[in-house]
């Protein structure tokens, strides 16, 4: 039996587990011990300190379960749940497009030589988070014959993720040591390398156990980061601007990861061991994923039926040299 099957089961168990309680952990540390106006916590506290190192053991712990799957008998591709990755990746594509012409709507481009930096990089953000659309919107779409094109398509997500994580670095409203501001950093930090491993499997180079480990990282640090405020736009706290809808986003790839991991658990139950073909002349080609229990039976049903024709074939023989005799 294949053991990686259990255990990438386990793992996306583990992965949401962490991702629940952190969110929940955060939504507290943001109500009662967040300054609005700094976004540092406040002093005399010790909650802030236990939401750090719960983050940093659900990290290793991750670290530790990826580290346990075999280095074969893991699916390699991008896999998702077709309905449900579907509706995410349309969501995605809408509020890439939605945040986008928001802000071209509202930004004055003779004013672009004076706007601040964040201005500048969100200006250029927003025309690339159209063919970021796009690749949302083929993925919706998705199927083998639309894998070169998301393959294409994928890296606009990347540069968006890289140039909103720019803008971010540049923005001083914030301090730049808040926590708040340094765990939203490393949620996009995490979704950009997922990206990246995305791609690479779109590729056809993908490292399945790389891209396990980097979706869990992307799941556990986007939820806590801008669950909450999506739920307070949906809950009709606050009007959808365009950083708002940023965070929207934010909360949109972390469902879109977790169906993505789901759907590569079940793609793992379809898995058999690896073999190695040879090929002619007696050099082995690359492993390929392959049924062993249907070889098995086949093999084992051949050697039988060999079994039962030189049983006959030595029984004929005995019998001949009996009637010489």
């Amino acid at each position: 039996m294949n053991e990686n099957k259990v255990m990438v089961w386990i793992y996306t168990l583990i992965t949401a587990v962490i991702a629940a309680l952190a969110t929940v952990f955060n939504v507290i540390l943001e109500k009662h011990y967040v300054e609005s106006g700094t976004g540092m916590y406040k002093a005399g506290t010790v909650t802030p300190e236990a939401f750090s190192v719960f983050m940093l053991v659900g990290v290793a712990v991750i670290i530790v379960s990826s580290i346990l799957f075999g280095k074969d008998n893991l699916p390699k591709g991008v896999y998702g749940l077709p309905l449900f990755t579907a509706v995410v990746s349309l969501a995605a594509a809408a509020v890439l497009c939605y945040s986008s012409v928001t802000f071209l709507m509202s930004f004055k481009v003779d004013t672009f030589s004076t706007a601040s930096v964040v201005e500048k990089t969100t200006y250029i953000g927003s025309f690339v988070a159209f063919p970021a659309a796009i690749y949302y919107f083929i993925s919706f779409l998705a199927g083998k014959s639309t894998e070169k094109i998301q393959a294409v398509f994928s890296f606009f997500p990347i540069i968006w993720t890289w140039i909103y994580l720019l803008g971010m670095y540049f923005d001083h409203t914030i301090e730049m040591n808040s926590p708040v501001r340094v765990i939203e950093e490393l949620s996009l930090i995490a979704l950009m390398i997922y990206q990246l491993m995305e791609t690479r499997a779109l590729l056809g180079k993908s490292k399945p156990r790389t891209y396990l480990m980097v979706a869990s990282f992307a799941i556990i640090f986007l939820c806590p980061t801008f669950l909450p405020t999506a739920y307070e736009w949906i809950s009709g706290d606050i009007i959808l601007d365009n950083e708002i809808s940023c965070a929207v986003y934010g909360t949109v790839m972390a469902v879109y990861i977790l169906t993505r991991l789901l759907g590569y658990s079940i793609a793992s139950l379809g898995l058999r061991k690896r073999v190695k073909k040879p090929k002619p002349g007696g050099i082995f080609s690359e492993e390929e994923e392959e049924s062993v229990i249907s070889e098995k039976i086949s093999d084992d049903a051949l050697k039988e039926k060999h079994n039962e024709e030189n049983e006959k074939v030595s029984d004929t023989e005995n019998e001949g040299k009996k009637d010489e005799e």
